[in-house]
């Protein structure tokens, strides 16, 4: 039996089990590290709306309309320290509480939902960004009551959310506390269940903690404390082992604030073990010395493509056919392995009019007037950033920088003539510090198990993109909209030269990636593409050709990912994979951008062939997924039509071609 309990300070009743004792000030419990969870509800009109119900009304009145009009009410706040739990019936008491506790920080597991429940709170209850006060007060540590401040990204990811709240002490004296909210989602995705159960968290008892059910509509504080306490307890839990993890094979913690992000964590380790200081600044001007940048010359390179992503496209003569025997092929961590095997671009460089025959000299060419035709049995590898497609024809006029290698891979595949406007030379270094960086994380990734190798793979992942990071952020905040409910907000694009690193290193990762995806294309498919190539994504590559050279361990070795019996492809990461494993064993392996692969799956298992498949599978499909919305109060997850694709993405197929099989 639940016992509800009330005090002069909390407005409502609370729920408070185990040791800590929040009804006497004197007595009241410190915790510097807790983690949190809300749950809510959807109504309209004050009616509590079933998921159908949502769906129903989005379907007659559209998705602005439900922004407008469904109100999200969260009924419980909670907190934990892995031991002991409380529960609040409102978003002060739970502030107050954080306050009252000199909580350092407290955690999250996918907050966008969470923080958007405060980020209503703060704009209808009179609250300030700290951005208005901080002039006036010039320190962080001393604003006051009703402050907060949120760090949010472009594409409305939630980093941190900090808040100043007043609390009377023991002796009754008012003081403003600030504490920090982080999600931990953006150190390890995939969800609160599967971390629960692959990095195996017990309590205290070596009892397993799980995720439990709970139907969310009709679901009541007494009924499903259970699992209010299973989702707290374990994401505290969960926060421990992450943090005792990362910290045992790198030496930052989450706990002392060393990071908020995998990128951030990856960026000072890699930096670590480069130049070997315990201090990250020391370690970021080694960093700058070697490969020094500016802010002009950054945008100068970026502004003109050096700096691009990986390769991801269908073969023109395959789209939307039924292909047989697909064998699919992936490199093994292909980035860490650019990187700890690539010469590394030192100090300023320098224009020079030719190449020289010194193997350590490496290149960046600025060349323009760039045209040229595909060669034959060639399938489409250059990237028109004007048309967003691969083209057949290239038709460059204007200025674009190249590295060398890359400029070579691509007359394999076109017969191309360019101007050369500038040739810049690098002297090439190995680093030992980065071989020393992917050797132990790769090792580790190969040898341990559980969250061990979770997190190597987190180090292995995450650190090239920080080599480049961008200088130019935008400022972004949430704020009430005219309609009712709060929504992001994109400001001006601000210059953070504390970010500033090097493009080049950055670029000369991903461009000698995009070489080693190319010639394995050339290699795996005989040096015919246009027959045997169908896909290919960053990393990986689909043919319909087996290809012996095959490694599943070694570094940026092609390893096997299985031969399937029938394929669809209909675009960039829009693909569908078969393989009847048994009889009346149907196993889709499902790709679908912007919709909810599961959904799509399960909606395929029920259907009696490939072929019955496919007429599901294509352009112009809509399936019913959820997706989050901003309304008012917060952010709802309902169900809503998504398309696997509008027709007019779908990429045009060429017919001159039969299937081959």
């Amino acid at each position: 039996m639940i016992q509800w309990k009330s005090n002069s300070f909390f407005k409502d009743k609370y729920i408070s089990i185990g040791s800590w004792n929040l009804n006497n000030k004197e007595k009241f419990p410190r915790c510097e590290f807790l983690s949190a969870d809300t749950e809510t509800k959807l109504y309209y009109r004050d009616e509590l709306l079933t998921e159908e119900n949502a769906y129903d009304l989005y379907k007659i009145y559209g998705a602005k309309w439900c922004r407008m009009n469904i109100v999200v009410k969260a009924y419980a706040f909670m907190l934990s320290d892995g031991e002991n739990f409380a529960l609040f019936q409102n978003i002060e008491d739970f502030i107050l509480c954080c306050a009252m506790m000199l909580a350092k920080k407290v955690f999250w597991y996918n907050a966008k939902f969470d923080f958007a429940i405060f980020d209503y709170y703060f704009a209808t209850n009179n609250w300030t960004t700290s951005d208005k006060l901080i002039e006036e007060y010039k320190n962080y540590r001393k604003l006051p009551d009703k402050t907060y401040q949120s760090l949010d990204g472009e594409f409305g990811q939630r980093y941190q959310l900090r808040i100043w709240k007043s609390y009377r002490n023991k002796t009754y004296n008012i003081k403003v506390h600030n504490f920090k909210m982080i999600d931990i989602c953006n150190i390890f995705g995939g969800g609160l269940r599967k971390n629960l159960e692959s990095w195996g968290i017990v309590d205290n008892q070596g009892k397993a903690v799980r995720k439990l059910t709970m139907d969310y509509v009709n679901a009541s504080i007494e009924n499903d404390i259970d699992y209010l306490i299973a989702d707290t307890k374990g994401l505290h839990l969960l926060a421990i082992r992450i943090n005792d993890a990362l910290e045992e094979i790198s030496g930052f913690s989450l706990f002392k604030g060393d990071y908020i992000t995998a990128g951030g964590l990856a960026k000072k380790s890699l930096l670590k073990h480069m130049f070997g200081s315990e201090k990250f600044k020391d370690n970021l001007e080694e960093f700058h010395h070697d490969f020094p940048m500016t802010v002009e010359l950054d945008k100068e390179f970026r502004d003109n493509n050096l700096y691009q992503g990986g390769k991801c496209f269908v073969s023109p003569y395959y789209v939307g056919k039924i292909v047989k025997n697909i064998y699919k092929y992936d490199i093994n961590s292909m980035y860490p392995a650019q990187m700890r095997n690539m010469l590394y671009p030192l100090g300023k460089g320098k224009y020079v009019k030719k190449f020289s025959d010194n193997p350590r000299s490496i290149y960046v060419l600025k060349i323009k007037n760039i045209y040229g035709s595909l060669k034959e049995n060639m399938v489409p590898t250059w990237y028109d950033t004007l048309t967003k497609e691969y083209v057949f024809n290239i038709n460059e006029k204007e200025s674009q920088y190249f590295w060398l290698e890359e400029i070579k891979e691509i007359e394999k595949y076109y017969d191309i003539t360019y101007d050369i406007e500038n040739i810049i030379e690098y002297k090439g270094v190995y680093s030992i510090g980065v071989q020393e960086y992917i050797d132990t994380f790769y090792n580790i990734k190969k040898n341990a198990k559980g969250e061990i190798r979770n997190g190597a793979k987190l180090f292995l992942n995450s650190a090239y993109g920080k080599l480049a990071e961008r200088v130019d952020k935008v400022e972004c905040h949430y704020e009430l909209c005219e309609e009712g409910y709060c929504h992001l907000v994109k400001g001006e694009m601000e210059i953070d030269e504390k970010s500033l690193m090097s493009v080049l290193v950055g670029s000369r990762i991903t461009a000698l990636a995009r070489v080693s995806l190319m010639e394995y294309i050339l290699k795996i498919c005989k040096g015919n593409p246009k027959k045997y190539f169908l896909y290919c994504d960053t990393d990986s590559v689909h043919a319909l050709c087996n290809f012996e050279d095959t490694n599943a361990t070694e570094l940026g070795k092609m390893k096997s990912e299985g031969v399937y019996e029938y394929a669809k492809y209909l675009a960039p990461k829009s693909y569908l994979l078969y393989n009847n494993l048994e009889e009346n064993d149907k196993e889709y392996e499902v790709h679908t951008k912007g919709v909810n692969t599961e959904v799509v799956k399960n909606e395929l298992k029920k259907c009696k062939n490939f072929e019955d498949a496919c007429e599901k599978f294509k352009a112009g499909i809509n399936y019913r997924c959820l997706v989050s919305l901003n309304c008012i109060g917060g952010k709802a997850l309902i169900y809503i039509d998504k398309m696997i694709l509008n027709p007019k993405m779908q990429q045009d197929p060429l017919d001159d071609d039969e299937l081959i099989d």
